[in-house]
């Protein structure tokens, strides 16, 4: 039998999904979705950027007017210059995420970071990797645009409108039957005929600016008119300048089109709270497709190239979103759950009618007890579980990480591979261990995190996978940089280096201290190693010998345990490896089965046990290698917990992405594994792009030439 032949995948039957009855007490029957295009959170939380305000970096051409438009002496009056509204009215109304300064981060998950494949995560509540450029092909997802379009209340309700002409296509127009103008598109939907004529009078005699884009201020006029006329329950605005005037590098611009796009908002606003069927209940939602880099270069850009850029920020003010105005020290948000947060405002379950949909943002839905507790369909991945409801789960964390400081203690050639002993800083006052194994040749290289396993050897740690300790079956972390890849692996804490600084407790003992302590804190011991775990592809992220885009990650026991944690939460490993990792809690509790103090997370079971977490991973690569005789975690628990993740790969249309290898053993990482675990992260961190499935991934190139008008770059 092949090594291929060995690895299953499977595909399960996807349970029909229930329907959630709109709460009695809320008072949202109306929702504004609200976009512009690449408007970084830097500039909504501290206004304009000082160093960019000039004819060098910004490409200003009144550099002096510039400053005197928006330059503050504080970060709150500058972007009240700027955002007024979203300064002084939402931001206090109702509230506002994004501001990683002070702890709250949202961002996107789907790995591009440019905006098709940010449009329709956003309204389709997942991201898809077949949606991997900007090109006009029709979106196979149903967007919460159609989905509500489809529901008797909203039906003919439900309206687009939107600056770039991409929009038909990624809303799916044709099979939606969702009304859509996009581009330079006549406005025929309706409104006072002598306004409607002159607008469309206007775009007719406009060249466009952009190619494929029309200027914002159509988009909202036309928005506008048709409020007015055919009362929408579900409108989508979506502006675009924002993202065009940053991609030609003009800062100035790019200025002045945020705060249009923050006046049209405030004034539809103002414009809704007059007509009856809006007034008081109608909810706001306003965020972006994407982020931008920093500094005088790639704050011009974004994708996948510049990580900073799947950071966005997301907005919601209305009825039934309590004042928490901008918020700090939050667990983080994704634009994924902008979908079901739409749903779930009108008293609409989307993420549960769709499986594999990330749940509603629920802080801005307020406290209404019927939009939890629903019994999820049996066999279902527990959709319940999103991102956001995870971390609170796993505990409190550091609200920012510091700065890394990382230091190289030795450095050691092996032939082959460099092996280097590395320090950096985890949490404040708190330096991680690690061993770095660096391939000779010419990179930059995939890379893979490894974490060690449990298995009582409190004293071996790190050097297990690094080949200095355990047994041979351990060394992943060596085997993998001799295949080519840059690995890393630390200590996690209570093991190696990382025991008891006051040498009171050995051990087990330890491990069991900083497990119980914890919860008192309201922490876990499962929190602690995902963040330390994140912070080691921090790590990673800043040797230039790694390509941050092809970053894995493998382990065994323990190990196995953490790569599910880590790699549900950190959209950033793109393919992974469990070996004998998890089960089912299920079958844990019906044989009474122990486990290290990290593995048993409270509540999970609540929100459908270890499959659901499995299901959050959906649609990057992720393979469970087991054994059937492995007495910690029985077969059953195991095939259950994939079973109830496959809906989520279907759904995405990527079954083949979550794979299996058993084979008959006790808990071991056999050498049979291993070649299966290698095998498949060279599938998906090695092979060229397009055998990945990751075709045209690279930052869009700029259309050809208009066929009139100026040529402009163009990049969304």
């Amino acid at each position: 039998m092949t090594l291929w032949s060995r690895l299953a995948s499977g595909l399960s039957a996807v349970a029909a999904a229930a329907t959630l009855l709109a709460a009695p007490g809320s008072r949202t029957e109306n929702v504004v979705l609200i976009t512009t295009d690449g408007l970084r959170w830097q500039e909504v939380f501290g206004g304009a950027e000082e160093s960019l305000m000039t004819k060098e970096a910004g490409g200003a051409s009144d550099a002096a007017e510039l400053r005197r438009a928006f330059w503050r002496e504080t970060p709150a009056a500058r972007r009240e210059a700027l955002l007024p509204f979203l300064s002084t009215v939402l931001a206090r109304q109702g509230q506002l995420y994004g501001n990683a300064t002070r702890g709250s981060v949202a961002r996107v998950t789907n790995g591009h970071n440019f905006s098709y494949p940010g449009y329709n995560e956003l309204l389709s509540g997942r991201a898809d990797p077949r949606i991997d450029s900007n090109d006009k092909k029709a979106n196979p997802n149903v967007t919460v645009l159609e989905w509500l379009n489809g529901r008797p209340p909203y039906r003919g309700k439900v309206a687009a409108f939107c600056s770039w002409d991409v929009f038909p296509w990624i809303i799916n127009r044709e099979r939606s039957g969702v009304l859509v103008n996009a581009g330079f598109e006549p406005v025929t939907s309706g409104g006072d005929r002598p306004r409607l004529a002159m607008l469309n009078q206007l775009l007719a005699d406009t060249t466009p600016f952009v190619d494929g884009v029309r200027h914002d201020s159509f988009t909202f006029a036309a928005a506008l008119e048709h409020v007015r006329a055919a009362r929408p329950r579900v409108l989508y605005v979506s502006f675009g300048e924002t993202d065009d005037w940053a991609h030609l590098g003009r800062y100035d611009n790019y200025l002045y089109s945020a705060q249009r796009f923050d006046r049209f908002t405030r004034q539809l606003w103002d414009e809704m709270q007059g007509l009856g069927q809006y007034r008081g209940r109608t909810t706001f939602v306003i965020t972006v497709d994407h982020g931008r880099g920093s500094g005088p270069t790639e704050w011009k850009s974004h994708g996948e190239k510049i990580p900073e850029s799947d950071k966005i920020w997301i907005g919601v003010m209305g009825p039934d979103t309590p004042a928490l105005g901008e918020r700090a020290e939050t667990a983080t948000v994704t634009q994924s759950q902008v979908a079901a947060t739409v749903a779930a405002l009108l008293g609409e379950d989307f993420a549960q009618a769709m499986p594999g949909v990330a749940g509603p943002i629920e802080a801005a839905l307020g406290p209404s007890p019927e939009r939890k507790g629903t019994v999820m369909p049996p066999g279902s991945s527990g959709s319940d579980l999103d991102r956001a409801r995870l971390l609170r789960l796993l505990g409190d964390t550091p609200a920012a990480p510091p700065p890394l400081a990382p230091e190289r203690l030795e450095q050691v050639d092996l032939g082959d591979v460099v092996r280097e002993k590395v320090t950096y800083t985890v949490e404040p006052g708190e330096r991680v261990p690690a061993f770095v194994f660096v391939p000779k040749g010419k990179g930059p290289f995939p890379a893979v995190l490894c974490h060690h396993q449990h298995g009582g050897e409190f004293q071996v740690g790190k050097d297990g996978p690094a080949g200095l300790g355990s047994t041979p079956d351990q060394h992943y972390a060596i085997e993998l940089a001799r295949r080519g890849y840059v690995t890393i692996v630390a200590d996690a804490l209570c093991f190696g280096e990382r025991q008891d600084a006051k040498g009171k407790l050995k051990n087990g003992e330890y491990e069991r201290f900083e497990a119980l302590h914890r919860i008192t804190e309201g922490k876990t011991l499962q929190g602690k190693y995902v963040w330390d775990a994140r912070r080691a592809l921090d790590y990673l992220e800043t040797r230039a010998e790694v390509d941050p885009s092809r970053i894995g990650m493998i382990g065994h026991s323990l190990g196995g345990q953490e790569t599910l944690f880590t790699t549900a939460i950190d959209t950033r490993i793109k393919a992974a490896v469990s070996s004998c990792g998890f089960g089912s809690l299920r079958t844990l509790e019906r044989d009474r089965i122990l486990h290290n103090f990290a593995l048993f997370v409270p509540e999970l079971a609540s929100h459908g046990d270890y499959g659901a977490v499995l299901a959050l991973i959906a649609p990057r690569p992720f393979l469970v290698a087991a054994r059937s005789e492995d007495p910690i975690f029985p077969m059953e628990g195991i095939e259950e917990t994939v079973a109830a993740a496959r809906a989520a790969y279907a759904a995405a249309g990527v079954s083949d992405r979550l794979g299996t290898f058993y084979e008959p053993g006790p808990h071991q990482f056999s050498p049979g594994m291993r070649e299966a675990a290698y095998a498949w992260l060279d599938r998906w961190l090695k092979a060229p792009a397009r055998e990945r499935g990751e075709t045209s991934r690279a930052r869009p190139a700029p259309p050809a030439a208009r066929r009139s008008g100026p040529s402009r770059p163009r990049a969304r």
